[in-house]
Order: structure tokens, then C-alpha cells, then sequence
């Protein structure tokens, strides 16, 4: 794609990267949806408390325009440079390969811990649902059986259960884990289809009626379990202590950090690009196309969960989920299948909705474990690590040691997240805020520092007022990202404990030690790294 290599082809592990171009821009596009909403909306009714009668609707809304720039940034650099690694290729190319490489490995090792964490996380989606149908139909085995889905050992077995199926389906043959993806996509979205003309037949009225009647039919089961705090809707909403805020506008900006967050990890189908077929067509699709759907998607949700129980319901009650001294039940959490059931009593249409919401936790997996591989499988190929890490099997076309290494680093965050949560970073988060401000200084310097690449690679080179159209989405995206780092700063999601300022400084600093041992270790066998960087890799 683009300029012939002036270096020498050893430069480069070899002259070939092995991998073949057997990803649709669809597949991409449903690994998007799955990446970025895995267990998102939720999460995002667990925060409800903490921004009492925001408007969210408009929250997501106003983080959508910023998040279309670096989107859009993303598009221009992957259509233009193709290749596994996505933002190292760009960084390492744009500004320079110490840059690239450190910042792409504090991602990589980001994602992967991540990754342990919400395999987990999917196990106690398993509890949630199971507990839900033992509490509607009166099974205690169900319920015991929900319990004990989420003490640690169990729970650890069932992690390292889903943990292995998405490792397997990854390293298969990419015509086949890509073909999975995007069924499971398809099926993904008859499924949400249906939640969501499920959700739209419930008002407030219809679930407080239903929800009252639940509280006075399952009293005496759930004192005797302990929850003896269960209350009317009414009470429910004053016990949690919500009330209007003093500004509607103030709140609803203090929710942007929140809805941020929400929309990233839609840059990953960069580090695949390298094998995504006819890329000048399919990559828009994967990225732009999907952050579009993305935000549909939660505008719907949001405005359909808030028409079905309540926003003062679920601010109270997510208030009331996280205060150890009121008895709620803590195995169903925000679980908005549990709340369906109550209106409904018909199992199907909770298993339904579970689906819904686990399938795209659940299948975020393997895009996730195809992109942390590319990242390691680019670095090796530029032979910043080993060359024999970047091996591709002949008969699965999949960086084999490269996954193994994966599988390794999300194995230890859900070790962490089970066995030693207090040990565990819980503050990832503006890594992935504050980790695409190089990518957007590349995008805002790249025609002037590469100018020669720039020229000979780029496909969009139309200017704007008399300056590229990179520059003007990478000037945009790169404000934006200092806005956002800045908003999860006040917003309480950079509140550093020991575990975080461990996580950064191993993260950090284990990308610079390599790196730089990397440089010097090649120099004695008379190779100069630099050079891979000044051209793009071979395909």
C-alpha cells in the first residue's frame, strides 16, 4: 500500500507479515459494537447515582461529536496505513518508534487486564440471571446455585472457562473466529431488537404496580435470605435519598467522563487493518459506521429503560445496590433482566434480554485478544521484541506466541480482580483517554513531520482552509482527549490508589526498559531499528 520500502527487507522480521486478508468490514463492524458495549449499559445504570437527574440522553449526545473526530482520525490513518498495530504503526511513524512503542504497550497492557477483569465480570452475569429466575419461580436451588457461582474459586472456574473459549475461538483460522463474530452479531441484534420492544411495552405505572406486588408476594422469602430493607417503588426512591438536582445542565455535564468512556475501544479495528479485505471500503464501516450504530444503541437504551422503571427508581436503587448496610439483593445488582422478569414473570423474555447484554460482553473477547496479538505481533515484526514472536502459523494464519503471551496477562488480571481485588488497578480508565493523545498528535503533525510518507501513503490528502484533513481531525480529537483526561480527573475517575500508580509505573516503565534494551541489543548486531520506522511494514 503505498511507497516502496527504501530499507533493507531485514530491517523487518521478513518480507511478509504471513497473515491474509480474511476479515469482512461487517465482522469488524459487530467486533465494534462488542468491544465498545461489552457490559456497558450496565455499568453505566450503576453509576445512576452518582448523577442524579442528569439527562443522559444529552450526556451521550455531546460525547458523540468529539468521539466522531478521533473516529474519523482512525478511519484516515487505517484506510491509509493498513497494517497490524493501528496506532503504534501511526505513532511510531508520525512522532517516533520510543513514543509508539511505549504508549502502545501501556494499551495492549491495558486491554488485556481489562480483559481478565470482564471475564469475570461475565461470571457474575451468570449469577445475576440465575438468581433472577430462582427468585421469580421460587427455586432456592437456583438461588444457591447463583451464590455459589460467585465465590471466588468458582468463580475463577468459570472465568478461566470463558477465558479459554475465547482464546481458542481467536486463534482459529481467521475465516472462522471472524465468521463467528459476526453470526453471533447478527443474532446479537434480533436479540437487543427484541429487549428493546420488550422494554417499550413497560411504562413506570405498569412496572411500580408489578414491582409492588413482587415486594408483598416474595416478602417473606426475601427477609428470610436477609434482605429485609424491600421496599415499595415509593419507598425504594426516598430510601435511596434521590431528588431533582439544582441544575439539570451542571449534572448533565458532570455525566461527559461517563459517556466518554462508554464510546471507547472503537479504534481497535486498527490493529487488525492489515487483514481486513478491500480496507478503503470496509474500515469506514468498522469504525465510523459502528460508532454511529453505538450511540443509537445507547440512546435507545437509556431512553427505554428510563420510560420502563423510572430514572428516580434506578438512581435510588443503584444507590441503595452499593450501600453495604441496606439489604438489597447484591446478586442481581442493576440487572435490568431481573426488573423485566418482575413485570413479565415469562422466563423467556429474560433469558432473552440476559443474551442481549452477555453475548456482546462475551464475544468483545476475541476481537479484544486479535488486537492486543497485533499489537505484540508488531513490534516483534519490527523487532523491537524477538522475531519468533511474530511467527504466524501457516494453517490457522494467527500469531500463535503472540496469543499464549495474551492469554498469560488477562489470566493475571482475572486472578486479580477474583482473588485480590484490592490489589487490583481500578482505575484503568483514563488510559484509555489519555492513551490516543499521541495518535492524535501524530494525526495533527503527520503531514508536516512525514511530509514524504505522508504524500506517498496517505489517501485523503484534501485540505481545509489550506491545511490537511488529518490535521484538522487529529487538532480536534487531541483537545478533545485533554478535555476528556481532564473531565475524568474531576469527574472522581482518577481517584489513584497504590495498585493504579503500580499498574502505571509497571506499564510505563517495563515499555521504556524494553524498548530501550531493544535498541541497544540490536545496535551490537549492527541493526539500526529506527530504520523499520521510517517506512511502513510490508504486508
Amino acid at each position: 500500500m503505498g511507497g516502496k520500502p527504501s530499507v533493507p527487507s531485514k530491517v523487518f522480521a521478513r518480507e511478509a507479515t504471513g497473515l491474509v486478508k480474511e476479515v469482512s468490514g461487517w465482522a469488524s463492524f459487530m467486533a465494534t459494537w462488542f468491544l465498545v458495549t461489552g457490559g456497558v449499559p450496565i455499568f453505566i445504570i450503576t453509576y445512576y447515582y452518582v448523577y442524579p437527574g442528569a439527562n443522559f440522553l444529552l450526556a451521550f449526545v455531546l460525547a458523540l461529536l468529539p468521539t466522531l473526530a478521533l473516529a474519523g482520525l482512525y478511519t484516515v490513518f487505517s484506510v491509509s496505513m493498513p497494517r497490524s498495530g493501528g496506532d503504534y504503526v501511526f505513532v511510531s511513524r508520525g512522532l517516533h518508534p520510543f513514543l509508539g512503542f511505549v504508549n502502545s504497550f501501556s494499551l495492549a497492557a491495558a486491554f488485556l487486564i481489562s480483559q481478565g477483569v470482564y471475564a469475570a465480570f461475565l461470571g457474575y452475569y451468570i449469577g445475576y440471571q440465575l438468581y433472577t429466575q430462582g427468585i421469580i419461580s421460587g427455586s432456592t436451588s437456583l438461588q444457591s446455585l447463583a451464590s455459589t457461582v460467585e465465590t471466588p474459586v468458582h468463580l475463577f472456574v468459570v472465568t478461566m472457562i470463558l477465558l479459554v473459549f475465547i482464546y481458542t475461538l481467536a486463534i482459529l483460522r481467521p475465516k472462522y473466529s471472524w465468521g463467528t463474530v459476526y453470526w453471533v452479531g447478527v443474532a446479537s441484534l434480533i436479540l437487543t431488537a427484541i429487549m428493546f420492544a420488550t422494554l417499550g411495552f413497560i411504562n413506570v405505572h405498569t412496572f411500580a404496580t408489578k414491582y409492588n406486588g413482587f415486594v408483598t408476594a416474595n416478602n417473606a422469602t426475601l427477609t428470610s435470605e436477609g434482605y429485609t430493607n424491600i421496599t415499595t417503588y415509593q419507598q425504594t426512591i426516598v430510601a435511596g435519598g434521590w431528588s431533582p438536582p439544582k441544575s439539570v445542565l451542571l449534572a448533565t455535564l458532570s455525566v461527559f467522563p461517563l459517556a466518554w468512556y462508554s464510546y471507547t475501544w472503537y479504534t481497535l479495528p486498527s490493529t487488525w487493518a492489515g487483514e481486513i479485505k478491500q480496507a478503503k471500503k470496509s474500515i469506514p464501516i468498522a469504525i465510523l459506521g459502528a460508532t454511529l450504530w453505538i450511540a443509537a444503541y445507547y440512546l435507545l437504551f437509556l431512553f427505554l429503560v428510563n420510560h420502563a422503571f423510572g430514572q428516580p427508581f434506578l438512581t435510588s436503587w443503584s444507590e441503595l445496590s452499593t450501600n453495604s448496610s441496606y439489604g438489597l439483593p447484591y446478586t442481581v445488582s442493576t440487572y435490568i433482566p431481573f426488573f423485566i422478569q418482575i413485570v413479565y414473570k415469562a422466563a423467556p423474555l429474560s433469558i432473552i434480554a440476559f443474551l442481549a447484554l452477555f453475548l456482546p460482553n462475551l464475544m468483545s473477547g476475541p476481537p479484544l485478544t486479535i488486537a492486543a496479538t497485533r499489537y505484540i505481533f508488531a513490534w516483534s515484526f519490527d523487532r523491537v521484541l524477538p522475531e519468533r514472536i511474530s511467527s504466524v502459523s501457516e494453517r490457522l494464519h494467527t500469531p500463535i506466541i503472540a496469543t499464549l503471551i495474551a492469554f498469560v496477562v488477562a489470566t493475571l488480571g482475572a486472578v486479580l480482580i477474583i482473588f485480590f481485588p484490592q490489589a487490583t488497578p481500578g482505575v484503568i480508565v483514563p488510559i484509555f483517554t489519555f492513551g490516543y493523545i499521541l495518535p492524535a498528535l501524530s494525526g495533527l503533525l503527520f503531514p508536516y513531520l512525514r511530509k514524504d510518507l505522508y504524500e506517498a501513503v496517505f489517501v485523503v490528502k484534501r485540505k481545509i482552509l489550506g491545511i490537511p484533513v488529518v490535521t484538522w481531525l487529529g487538532g480536534v480529537s487531541l483537545v478533545s482527549l485533554m478535555i476528556g483526561t481532564y473531565s475524568l480527573r474531576i469527574g472522581g475517575f482518577m481517584n489513584f490508589t497504590l495498585p493504579d500508580y503500580i499498574f502505571y509505573a509497571l506499564a510505563y516503565g517495563v515499555g521504556i526498559v524494553i524498548f530501550v534494551a531493544s535498541y541497544y541489543y540490536r545496535r551490537r548486531q549492527g541493526v539500526d531499528i529506527t530504520l523499520a520506522f521510517k517506512e511502513i511494514p510490508p504486508e
